[in-house]
């Protein structure tokens, strides 16, 4: 299980991990430090901010971990499990630059191919490349309010959040009786 402040562990541990990759390259080291994680849209000081946006842009459900069982923690006790979701992270690159843009979303997609996945407490989310849809992506682009831009779409899958409920009593079971009747005669 994970500690309060998950999803800001794992953006920050990607960054961190994204930033050294670039700082590796000759060709993105001018650009490492310059990752953030404010969507497209946000401005810095002078206006629009340069470097790449890695914004967690929606949070969802993990439709095939939902629903599990409560977990024993005790020979008494039954613990509530975490809540797993998967976080989406729209990539941006925003140099003014169209070759550094592509340079920077390559070695993006090269550095998260690669790292598999991310040590975070007792989880290890998994990045994935995603495809959305072009009607996603114009809705997404028609929110931010800005022009569309090179992009591409990650999400990072089994990532828990830990319940702040207590723990359940429960009986154990040492006892079963079995009773046969015949049905119908």
């Amino acid at each position: 299980m994970s500690a309060f402040g998950v999803i800001k562990h794992l953006t920050d541990a990607i960054v961190f991990g994204l930033n050294a990759a670039f700082g590796d390259d000759p060709l993105t080291a001018p650009f490492a430090g310059t990752i953030f994680t404010d969507s497209p849209a946000a401005t810095g000081a002078g206006g629009a901010k340069t470097g790449m946006s890695f914004w967690p842009y929606r949070v969802e459900r993990d439709e095939f971990l939902s629903n599990p069982s409560l977990v024993p923690i005790g020979t008494a006790l039954l613990g509530i499990p975490s809540l797993k979701v998967d976080i989406w992270y729209l990539v941006t690159p925003m140099t003014g630059s169209g070759d550094s843009d592509q340079l920077l979303l390559e070695k993006t997609l090269q550095y998260l191919y690669d790292v598999g996945p991310i040590a975070l407490g007792s989880d290890t989310p998994i990045i994935t490349f995603e495809t959305p849809g072009a009607d996603e992506l114009f809705r997404l682009w028609s929110a931010l309010d800005i022009p569309y831009a090179l992009s591409s779409v990650f999400v990072a899958r089994h990532v828990s959040i830990d319940s702040l409920r207590p723990p359940q009593r429960a009986a154990r079971i040492v006892e079963r009786y079995d009773q046969y009747v015949t049905i119908g005669s």
